[in-house]
């Protein structure tokens, strides 16, 4: 209780002793300055100075006689003061908003201009949903938004769609909503689609079907766009800070738009998911198969019977599943039948991609979507998730409550999206399963990606094998933290041992020939502020050269601190980018972490000197998975400047977001070192 009172006494412009005195009269009565001192066991001068600036607040009076004593006024007589102030200040400025707006003008001669590419990050809930109502209120053309419903039903509780009834361009504007529905979201959801009957512009949809919903998203005009880059869901049960990642970047907003649209095109509408989820069913042409049994009858019947052609969407688990299964495989392909897989590819299962590759086309899809089963493009099935409980006794391919229809138009509405995903995505073949095997097993399995990132350009790694736990890094950092960072260090002496400590990721792109990019590495870095530089974001992008066995190499860096120019320009001496070394605003450039996720935006060009390539305005983001995986290694920058590197690690589904298109890695293309501490020492003499 008295820290929100002294909450509330700080933001109406008391300093800690202020308050404290205040909260402390208010407590006791009238005393005198003499009897304040004795008890706080203050200085008497200090007590009498903050005594007086609170009378000049209005906060403190004080009797006529002599010795003074002193008492606090009223609380409540406080907090209705400052309203009345907080109003009358807003009064005025309404009043004389035209004037002030006048003078700006003949001030600034120069308007900021407003095609400048930025970034910001907006923290907290309700910061969130009063910048989405900021931009509702701007939009002149077109609100998208894919939001989860739990997400529709907060912004109800912020008054969004209110505001979108009350818009003052009446009903000149597409509102358009992605979300996925279940049965539990139906009340809620049915009384948002009443509130907003009266604006035939307001269209939802429902994606459910054919993918998992990536990300959550709100766009504006095609001129701004939020993107959601926290959980809604905490594994500890808590409620994470929500955070969005806001830029004008037209590239970053072009590529999410796309991602929309393709997901849009492919959507069922609101109205008609709400029907076939009240009644159970779609069409006399559907079914909801509960007896397992049957269920597993009916499906290995209809693999029996395929005549042409067999698309499978399952989990990495299954994928290892059906490898075991291979020889099946092997007989409907002699027989004519082609089978296409489409599954997140992990280091779990690459022996089982090695193994289906013979016989079956693998793409890699990211975790998420839903396990579906399409025989001639004429029956198809879809499988819930296995159940939660009893993992392990509980079969790959959970058999309850399967979905099955022969239904035509659902059927070649869910083949079309399917496919679609299928042309976009990277395929999968041996010769790229190999490099990747090589790159991430061995004995040095966890950091060996390093020796392709001899590719790094570096001239010795060294792995140590060691007792390091996920803890003990943890603590090293904590230590770090609570003395290290505190000692002085001249970080512009370049002769110093220099610690950093954040996370990093890197990922392996092969892109797609619409990207006009050769295969690259992205690595991304954020130093936090009690590294040497402090608060410190940085990109490097590594290029394959056109000598297959030749190292990958490093070709441009670019940082948001002018502090770690020079020390990364020495760091990479005799390397490509120690010529490319690019300085951002930090508005332009933005790495954010948030448990297992990293993400990363940038709004402007990176000439890949010295070729004639330039990585466009983008972003990237990393899903860690699996488990951590602990350890340290020491590597020498052919600079001299010799690094060791502590970390947490783990293996991560990548995806790139590209102005022409969208990349998906599988989980063999990346990793995060989700805390990593770096001691940088200096090249010896």
């Amino acid at each position: 209780m008295k820290g929100t009172i002294k909450k509330a006494l700080k933001s109406i412009g008391l300093s800690e002793k202020e308050s404290e005195i205040y909260i402390f009269l208010g407590k006791r009565g009238p005393l005198k300055g003499s009897e304040i001192s004795r008890q706080l066991k203050a200085n008497k001068g200090q007590i009498y100075r903050i005594l007086k600036s609170l009378q000049k607040k209005g906060l403190v009076e004080a009797t006529l006689e002599y010795p003074r004593r002193f008492t606090s006024v009223p609380f409540e007589n406080v907090i209705d003061s400052f309203i009345r102030s907080k109003r009358e200040e807003v009064n005025q400025i309404e009043e004389s908003k035209d004037e002030l707006l006048s003078d700006w003008k003949k001030i600034n001669s120069t308007e900021l201009e407003s095609s400048i590419e930025r970034f910001s990050v907006i923290e907290g809930e309700k910061k969130i949903f009063q910048k989405i109502s900021q931009m509702i209120k701007e939009t002149k053309k077109q609100f998208l938004s894919i939001s989860s419903a739990y997400g529709l039903f907060r912004a109800d509780n912020y008054g969004i769609f209110e505001n979108i009834v009350n818009h003052s361009s009446g009903c000149n504007i597409k509102f358009r909503f992605l979300t996925q529905l279940t049965k539990d979201d139906l009340k809620q959801i049915k009384i948002i689609l009443s509130k907003m009957k009266s604006r035939p512009d307001f269209k939802g949809r429902d994606p459910e079907r054919s993918s998992s919903i990536f990300p959550r998203m709100v766009i504006k005009d095609n001129n701004e766009i939020l993107l959601f880059i926290s959980d809604e869901k905490d594994l500890s049960g808590k409620r994470p800070i929500e955070a969005v990642l806001c830029t004008n970047c037209k590239s970053i907003i072009k590529s999410f738009t796309s991602v929309f649209e393709d997901l849009w095109n492919t959507s069922s509408d609101l109205e008609k998911r709400i029907v076939e989820l009240e009644t159970g069913k779609a069409s006399s042409a559907m079914e909801l198969i509960k007896d397992p049994k049957i269920a597993k009858k009916k499906y290995s019947d209809a693999l029996n019977q395929a005549r042409k052609e067999i698309l499978i969407v399952t989990s990495p688990k299954r994928l290892n599943e059906i490898s075991n299964n291979v020889d099946m495989i092997r007989k409907w392909c002699e027989n004519g039948v082609s089978t296409k897989i489409m599954a997140p590819i992990t280091t779990e299962n690459l022996k089982a991609t090695q193994k289906l590759l013979s016989y079956s086309e693998v793409r890699h899809i990211p975790v998420g979507y839903r396990e579906t089963t399409i025989i001639d493009g004429k029956r198809l099935f879809q499988f819930n998730k296995p159940c939660a409980s009893n993992v392990d006794d509980c079969e790959i391919l959970n058999l309850e409550n399967v979905f099955f229809t022969n239904d035509q138009d659902f059927i070649n509405q869910t083949s079309k999206s399917l496919f679609e995903i299928w042309e976009k995505t990277r395929s999968t073949s041996e010769k790229h399963v190999q490099p990747i095997r090589r790159t991430y097993f061995g004995e040095n399995k966890l950091h060996k990606t390093f020796k392709k990132l001899d590719r790094y350009g570096l001239e010795k790694i060294q792995h140590k094998k060691s007792d390091l736990t996920e803890k003990k890094v943890l603590t090293k950092i904590q230590i770090f933290n609570e003395t290290i960072s505190k000692t002085k260090v001249n970080s512009s002496e370049l002769s110093n041992k220099l610690y950093f400590t954040g996370s990093r990721a890197f990922a392996v792109i092969n892109p797609s020939d619409n990207f006009e990019l050769p295969d690259f590495i992205i690595a991304v870095f954020r130093n936090e502020k009690t590294s040497a530089f402090g608060l410190e974001n940085n990109i490097r992008i590594f290029l394959k050269p056109e000598r297959k066995t030749a190292p990958y190499q490093l070709v441009a860096v670019v940082v948001d601190n002018p502090k770690a120019v020079e020390y990364r320009r020495s760091v990479f001496e005799g390397m490509p980018a120690s010529k490319n070394i690019i300085l951002v605003d930090r508005n332009k450039l933005d790495v954010k972490v948030y448990g297992n996720t990293l993400f990363a935006g940038w709004t402007i060009p990176i000439p890949l000197i010295p070729t004639k390539y330039v990585m466009p305005p983008g972003c990237i983001l990393f899903e860690g998975y699996g488990k951590v995986d602990s350890g340290m290694f020491n590597f020498l920058y052919p600079s001299g400047r010799n690094q060791e590197v502590y970390y947490n690690h783990l293996k991560a589904f990548v995806t790139f977001f590209h102005p022409s298109s969208k990349y998906v890695g599988s989980g063999i293309d990346g990793f995060i070192d989700r805390e990593a501490f770096q001691i940088s020492h200096p090249p010896q003499k």
